[in-house]
């Protein structure tokens, strides 16, 4: 597993995996690199993080968590109020059940540790109070998740030991996470009616430490090169952009509805440009070329004998014309407010020209046809009615 930093001493990753995306841009463009190497803890620092509080011999309680890759809880940072004994056991939980809070589990791996009273003032039994005279104490644990998924962490107290949990918290405080790796997601606490009430509580595992299966790497620098914008050229009204996972074409700054190819005919005199998005959705535009189009414009287009029928239609209708010369041919449809709904493209287009559209998804009103032949525009207005 790779981590990403945005700082050689950082300890925690802004993003995990072989590659990855950020949206933290570093001053430098450099980022730093390493296998296998978790330098952050999970969960909160220390009980302060929450008001309330207390102690008491937990038998059965449990703390759910995710793990992306094989892992191994290291250490953990505990509060206990009397000494004695405590086993953690790593476990698949089933049957679980919301309004008693009884279930079954799979042992996948346990520890039982020696703990001694971190409380200043040791007491057996129930201890309410979430006194900062207690400052806990790091504990080993080394317990594997060999299987990633979702599991939890099942805490017995023995021989009389006691250990802290917050209470009455307002917010939900979870998940706990390491990006790609670990994540603390709930607990065991039920109440019924009430499907949130574990997010009243947070149990036990504070800067919990967590290890991978093999040896870090040192971290290596990576300075971030800068994508190349889009660059697009024009032969006559035809525009062509250099090669991206994506495309948008832009007029005078405003979308071209459904103009997303490598290539665009211009239709109308404006500023054009292309807006590209690559695999990450980083997008960048491209150069602006201002295309004074000249076409000749006959309203009537008698010169191609142009027809449409049905007209008014209920969107699907025919449309017939003649040329005489070889030329590129667009044929699109425009609304009252000037947005083109509708456009095909046919290179080197010549003789008669019979084809049927079905736009019966267009709402009844008012289109404008364009026929652009080469250097010729042909109008028709067009009728919609449902």
């Amino acid at each position: 597993m790779y981590s990403w930093f945005d700082a050689p001493a950082s300890t925690t990753p802004i993003a995990t995996g072989s590659s990855a995306s950020s949206a933290i841009i570093t001053a430098n463009k450099t980022y730093y690199v390493s296998k296998n190497e978790v330098a952050t803890g999970v969960g909160p620092v220390n009980k302060l993080a929450f008001t309330d509080g207390g102690y008491n011999a937990f038998v059965g309680n449990f703390v759910r968590f995710t793990n992306n890759v094989p892992v191994l809880i290291e250490n953990v940072r505990l509060y206990t109020g009397n000494p004695g004994k405590i086993r953690f056991t790593v476990a698949d939980i089933s049957n679980f059940n919301e309004t008693n809070g009884s279930y079954s589990y799979l042992p996948l791996s346990s520890t039982t540790i020696d703990v001694y009273a971190t409380d200043p003032t040791p007491q057996a039994g129930s201890q309410p109070g979430n006194d900062p005279a207690d400052v806990g104490a790091v504990f080993l644990l080394n317990l594997p998740v060999a299987t990633p998924g979702d599991h939890a962490i099942i805490v017995e107290c023995l021989n009389g030991a006691t250990i802290f949990r917050n209470n009455n918290i307002a917010t939900n405080p979870y998940p706990y996470s390491i990006p790609g790796v670990f994540s603390i997601t709930g607990n065991s606490a039920v109440q019924a009616g009430d499907p949130t009430f574990y997010q009243k509580f947070y149990y036990f595992f504070y800067n919990m430490k967590i290890g991978l299966a093999e040896c870090p790497s040192s971290r290596v620098a990576i300075v971030a090169s800068t994508a190349t914008a889009p660059v697009i050229t024009a032969t006559g009204n035809d525009f062509t952009s250099t090669v991206s996972p994506a495309y948008q074409w832009y007029r005078n700054g405003a979308i071209i509805a459904g103009a997303n190819a490598q290539t665009y005919t211009a239709t109308q005199a404006g500023v054009y440009k292309v807006i590209t998005t690559d695999a990450f959705g980083c997008q960048l535009a491209s150069n602006e070329i201002t295309s004074s189009i000249t076409a000749t414009i006959d309203i009537d287009a008698s010169e191609i004998a142009l027809k449409t029928f049905p007209n008014p239609g209920d969107g699907r209708f025919t449309v017939e014309f003649e040329v005489k010369k070889k030329a590129d041919l667009v044929i699109s449809l425009v609304n009252t407010t000037g947005q083109e709904v509708f456009r095909k493209t046919y290179p080197g287009f010549i003789g008669k020209f019979s084809r049927q559209f079905s736009l019966i998804n267009l709402s009844s009103g008012a289109y404008l046809l364009k026929i652009l032949h080469g250097d010729k525009l042909y109008l028709k207005k067009l009728i919609i009615a449902k």
